[in-house]
């Protein structure tokens, strides 16, 4: 992570196995006394399949549905769990759900691994469906406000940009999260998947990523473009620890559907 530290508890247990390649904002997850409502293919129902399937699962047959959210997801979930390690996910709690434009969604959790509740990061994927970037990251207290590092967030998303259009590795690994710590794998591994982002920048020049939106710890841009042809991405950005060289650093960036049917937007009945 190019000697950034950010907010992430390493949930091994019965969660990650890999990762590949509080909530504010539009609050738009229907709630009832306090509960939050799971609706068939929302970025609940994916947190809950993976809660409901993994704890008790034997058998690479009862993993058939979390290997479907595996398939599209960044983090990957190990199923049937290790030996003795299948308690990660017992006792899940959904804690609270918050949309930011119609490509992210962040879910607040307990469970018996992370009593103290920690954050799953969720993106829609280019065919609609809910995947996972990131889970077991921490929150920042509630005291922040978004409002006020959204120009903290801009600046470390331009940083991030800057580096993939002029190829600069050194750069993108201090504004980016990187997975690996060791600067010569960041380098050989992980930057050279940003050539494509690249060009889009340079066919779409002038054309800037809209912030939608964030919470106490995350930030959110949607980048919609026309060259070659029509496509949407959209950027997570994450809080480092204090103490850290950038305040903010691009978590992942995922490409979504270009349009979204209304029935599936935030809020639609």
């Amino acid at each position: 992570m190019g000697g950034l530290r950010w907010r992430l508890l390493v949930v091994g247990l019965a969660l990650c196995c890999a990762v590949a390649g509080g909530c504010g904002g539009d609050e738009s997850a229907d709630s009832e006394a306090g509960q939050i409502l799971v609706r068939p293919g929302s970025p609940e129902e994916v947190a809950m399949t993976l809660a409901e399937t993994i704890p008790d699962a034997v058998r690479k047959r009862d993993c058939e549905e979390v290997a479907e959210i595996n398939a599209r997801s960044r983090t990957r979930f190990l199923c049937p769990p290790l030996l003795g390690n299948s308690d990660g996910l017992r006792r899940f709690e959904l804690t609270g759900s918050a949309r930011f434009g119609v490509m992210r969604a962040v879910l607040d959790y307990r469970s018996k691994s992370v009593p103290d509740g920690a954050t799953m990061i969720l993106f829609r994927n280019a065919d609609g469906e809910w995947a996972i970037t990131r889970a077991g990251l921490l929150p920042r207290s509630e005291a922040s406000s978004p409002d006020a590092d959204r120009a903290e967030r801009r600046a470390a998303l331009e940083r991030f940009l800057a580096a993939v259009r002029e190829r600069d590795c050194d750069a993108w690994r201090d504004n980016a999260g990187a997975i690996h710590r060791d600067p010569q794998i960041v380098c050989r591994e992980e930057f050279p998947s940003t050539r494509g982002l690249a060009r889009l920048l340079a066919a779409n020049a002038g054309v800037e990523p809209r912030y939608v939106g964030g919470s106490g710890s995350f930030g959110f841009f949607d980048w919609s473009i026309a060259k070659p042809e029509p496509r949407r991405f959209s950027f997570a950005l994450v809080e480092t620890a204090e103490g850290a060289l950038r305040p903010y650093v691009v978590l992942d960036y995922a490409e979504g559907p270009v349009e979204v049917p209304q029935s599936s937007q935030p809020g639609a009945s």
